[in-house]
């Protein structure tokens, strides 16, 4: 038997049933792709309060380590994580504040944001 599916109710900010369904988020995306690193940080999106995507995927060999609190990328650094060869981070919400990677020379890393 299959698990129960999870009822998400629409309501307004006061916890009332809201009466029409809320608008889809939209954003233009912007093509912020790495083709080669620099063995340093590097920004992948800039801060921006109006976000509502970020995609980063590692479609290399290599890993990359990406710092999403602002501060500068460090492989194994404070407030960083490694994102591996193959894998993709689609956080949610999209952090709104600078979002920062460091590779080794060479690597690319795709980044689509909006």
């Amino acid at each position: 038997m299959g698990a129960n599916p999870t009822l998400v109710r629409n309501v307004d900010a006061t916890g009332n049933p809201a009466t029409s369904p809320p608008a889809p988020a939209s954003a233009a995306l912007t093509d912020a792709s790495i083709a080669s690193a620099t063995g340093a940080s590097q920004t992948i999106a800039a801060a921006n309060t109006a976000r509502v995507v970020l995609n980063v995927s590692n479609p290399g060999t290599t890993s990359w380590w990406i710092n999403e609190t602002g501060g500068a990328a460090v492989a194994s650094g404070a407030g960083c994580f490694e994102l591996l060869p193959g894998q993709r981070w689609t956080p949610r919400p999209a952090p709104t504040n600078a979002v920062t990677a460091i590779g080794t020379a060479a690597s690319k890393l795709t980044v689509v944001t909006g």
